[in-house]
């Protein structure tokens, strides 16, 4: 039975309208999700090689006969037809690709892994834009995951190291092997904001616990550093305060590495080594040449691009460096 996606409303092509199942018990009838498996073909499947290797080698774990990663789609707001004609042009590359409606069998340990809500899923978004632009209608509901296939000499342990090893607490969770009735989640009530008590009080030991139970990227210094903040405030925080903080001061907003002073550098090629003394006559707007054992910091002592003589190659450049921000 096929109804119109939204009531009252024609869809700007047959193929944008949403199957619908047989009625259940309560006498609602429940869209359709679609579900698709892709594999790469032997010789392709370089993602499932390396990661056998790196836990061959990095985790020590022997007994790895095999590894599979199968990508897996699950599609909700499109017909089969126009599902159906995107699994070859969307979802896979027929040359590289292999697809399977169902999930292969294996006697070894299966698992899926997919990103908590909240997380942008890449794979999943530009799948729903390409449907889009097939279809020429609505933005039909995307979710990817990765299932992993293992098989081998594997006792609980091995598997659990495993899964801790390819699962990032702090943006994926193991998924349900199972389709879902539907891909689009009830919005909660929001509940009042978590008042983290007795923080301001917690050890070392306590800290590091508690950087372990939130999942944190911060260290036991970040930590420390928020503890004292607030205890200087007199109260303790919330968590979107340690979760916004947390944020802020991870890698993904502010690298570190951009506030690295170098020290004692020697250059011996002298192609890098005329590179490098243009580089730091644009940074400190000047026209000495640098003592090798000079020490200077790229970011936070950049200039505008105002300031940089005419003759600098970084002069034409529309970007400005900006000092990382400080705790």
């Amino acid at each position: 039975m096929w109804l119109k996606a939204t009531a009252g409303q024609t869809p700007q092509t047959d193929r944008c309208r949403i199957p619908y199942r047989t009625p259940n018990r309560s006498g609602r009838q429940e869209p359709m999700v679609s579900r698709i498996y892709v594999e790469k073909k032997p010789g392709f499947d370089v993602e499932a090689q390396q990661l056998k290797g790196e836990l061959t080698e990095i985790l020590g774990i022997k007994g790895i006969e095999a590894l599979r990663i199968i990508n897996r789609y699950d599609v909700e707001g499109i017909d089969k037809e126009l599902f159906r004609s995107c699994v070859p042009t969307v979802f896979s590359e027929p040359q590289v690709d292999v697809t399977y409606d169902e999930l292969p069998a294996s006697d070894g340990a299966v698992f899926a892994v997919e990103f908590l809500p909240g997380q942008f899923d890449q794979r999943a978004d530009s799948a729903s834009e390409c449907v889009q632009l097939i279809s020429q209608g609505e933005r039909p509901a995307v979710r990817s995951a990765k299932v992993y296939m293992i098989s081998g000499a594997l006792d609980e342990a091995a598997i659990d190291a495993i899964k801790h090893y390819v699962v990032n607490p702090v943006e994926a969770r193991i998924a349900s092997l199972d389709l879902p009735e539907t891909l689009y989640m009830e919005t909660p009530e929001p509940q009042p904001v978590e008042v983290l008590d007795g923080f301001r009080e917690l050890d070392e030991a306590g800290l590091a616990a508690f950087i372990s139970e939130r999942g944190l990227a911060m260290d036991e210094a970040d930590i420390a550093f928020c503890q004292q903040y607030f205890r200087d405030e007199d109260r303790d925080p919330t968590i979107t305060e340690i979760r916004v903080i947390d944020t802020y001061w991870s890698d993904h907003c502010r690298h570190t590495t951009f506030g690295t002073v170098l020290d004692d550098v020697t250059i011996d090629d002298a192609v890098v080594q005329q590179a490098s003394t243009v580089t730091w006559r644009c940074a400190t707007n000047s026209a000495a040449t640098p003592s090798p054992s000079v020490s200077w910091t790229w970011a936070p002592s950049a200039p505008s691009i105002s300031r940089r003589p005419a003759s600098c190659p970084m002069s034409m450049s529309r970007r400005r460096s900006t000092p990382a921000p400080s705790r």
